[in-house]
């Protein structure tokens, strides 16, 4: 549906608005998610009390049902610089519940921007969000994958190897990836990031559960908070056990893992650039949020995940 510009609003939300009209395509919207024109004018929403500013990671194309699509993949930066709380959300297209609680939560976040410095990237994967794509070239996960998915959350080419003499992958394993890695990267010299939350879901889980990447692990007691807010809204959580992909739980949470994710990234202290080692982010806690998405209606989801964003509105 077309967006009608509001006066309140920056020519560069006009203009990104414009080029989202363009696309004239439908969300996938049978799992409740909001159509994707819907996010970008509530996200847009945040520039107008001035606070706020957006920047375009990159933009995300592909020909969809024979016609070219392109949205951007845009980053807000509050006009406080420091160390940030960084906002992560929609890098799996098949998860909607961050994207969507996000925009339900302008009010939080715009008061959040008065007072600290933060990052939020709501949409990482615009392309799968509309399609309920996880990936950029695949619909659906496979462990047995015939063709590798396209994460747009994969670093391995800045993350060392076990033995820390090489990256774990000799190039990007795409473009988008690639642009986001690098804006965490360059974003982190104004904004070292100390707190990062990714918000996530995954409909092959009965209970949800907490990764805590950051500096202590599984005994970080934000993870424990995580835990307690997902309680308190109705998230029945793993406590013990193992996630899907072999990772112990311990009370809801598993410690830092090497998945190659962009998490991994925020949380590293060396990183490999150009065949350098240099500093990493190393942000000290650094949180990966995993709903489970079959079996709970997305607005019993969504009230978790911004019942999360008030608690950090808190810190």
């Amino acid at each position: 549906m077309p967006i009608e510009p509001k006066t309140s609003i920056t020519n560069t939300a006009y203009q990104i608005l414009a080029q989202i009209n363009q696309n004239h395509v439908k969300t996938f919207t049978e799992d409740g998610r909001a159509p994707i024109e819907n996010l970008y004018a509530a996200y847009l929403k945040l520039l107008e009390p001035g606070h706020w500013e957006v920047e375009i990671i990159a933009e995300a194309a592909t020909t969809w049902q024979g016609k070219p699509v392109d949205f951007p993949i845009l980053a807000f930066k509050t006009k406080i610089t420091g160390p940030a709380l960084y906002i992560l959300s929609g890098i799996h297209g098949e998860e909607p519940t961050g994207p969507n609680a996000i925009a339900d939560s302008l009010d939080v976040l715009t008061e959040m921007g008065k007072n600290r410095p933060v990052v939020l990237i709501p949409l990482c994967n615009p392309l799968g969000y509309f399609r309920k794509w996880r990936y950029l070239n695949k619909e659906q996960y496979s462990d047995q994958p015939e063709v590798e998915g396209m994460s747009v959350g994969d670093s391995e080419h800045l993350l060392l190897t076990a033995d820390k003499t090489a990256v774990r992958r000799p190039k990007p394993a795409n473009d988008t990836c690639d642009a986001l890695s690098n804006f965490i990267l360059q974003t982190s010299q104004n904004y070292p990031p100390e707190i990062s939350v990714d918000f996530h879901g995954d409909i092959l889980i009965p209970n949800g559960y907490v990764y805590s990447q950051g500096q202590a692990g599984a005994k970080d007691f934000l993870a424990d908070q995580f835990i307690r807010i997902f309680e308190q809204n109705h998230i029945p959580i793993q406590k013990d056990g193992q996630t899907r992909f072999g990772e112990p739980i311990i009370d809801g949470k598993t410690g830092r893992q090497q998945d190659g994710s962009i998490d991994e990234l925020l949380s590293a202290d060396k990183i490999m650039v150009d065949g350098r080692i240099i500093p990493g982010p190393n942000a000290p806690h650094v949180f990966v949020l995993e709903t489970p998405d079959a079996d709970l209606p997305i607005e019993t989801r969504k009230q978790a995940y911004k019942a999360v964003l008030k608690f950090l509105s808190t810190l």
